[in-house]
């Protein structure tokens, strides 16, 4: 259903529900997230109430994800998975804007990363999408596939940007 504001929070989460994949770890893939040997307390701590939030993300509590995401950054505000993960919470619940803000903060951090950064980009184009500024969501569906090009859910966003931004014009 294509209305004239764009399109609604529940079809932008129906469209991509990849994005909540969680990238693989730099430093433990495909095991969640870990700190490295010497971290400080306040990280270990930030990093397992970011874990905590991540899981509850999946299982769909992004309210309360949220309220878990925000003491981790109270306690390790340089944390940037939990900058990512608000950003994921922010876009669930349809809060375009602020997700927006929180990947300007994720993103030059993460950007060492490669399936993070891809990941990020791709969150960005979500929001963009989301909020009817299907240019520049192409743009970063575009920087994505670039260092990702099999990556589908920059394929699947890039493609609907596309169509949505054909329909604005008719």
């Amino acid at each position: 259903m294509l209305s004239a504001c764009g399109p609604s929070v529940a079809e932008v989460a129906r469209a991509l529900p990849e994005t909540l994949d969680v990238p693989p770890s730099p430093l433990a893939p495909d095991r969640g997230l870990r700190t490295r040997p010497g971290s400080s307390p306040q990280r270990v701590a930030s990093v397992r109430m970011t874990e905590r939030a991540r899981r509850l993300l999946r299982s769909g509590n992004y309210a309360r994800a949220l309220t878990e995401l925000e003491k981790s950054l109270s306690t390790d505000g340089s944390n940037p998975y939990a900058h990512y993960y608000i950003a994921v919470a922010h876009h669930r619940l349809g809060n375009f804007r602020a997700s927006l803000d929180f990947l300007e903060v994720a993103e030059p951090i993460l950007g060492h990363n490669l399936p993070w950064l891809v990941q990020t980009l791709v969150l960005r184009g979500d929001n963009l999408r989301a909020l009817g500024r299907f240019g520049p969501a192409e743009a970063a569906y575009r920087r994505a596939l670039s260092m990702d090009p099999a990556n589908p859910s920059a394929n699947r966003g890039l493609s609907w940007a596309r169509q949505r931004s054909k329909a604005k014009s008719w």
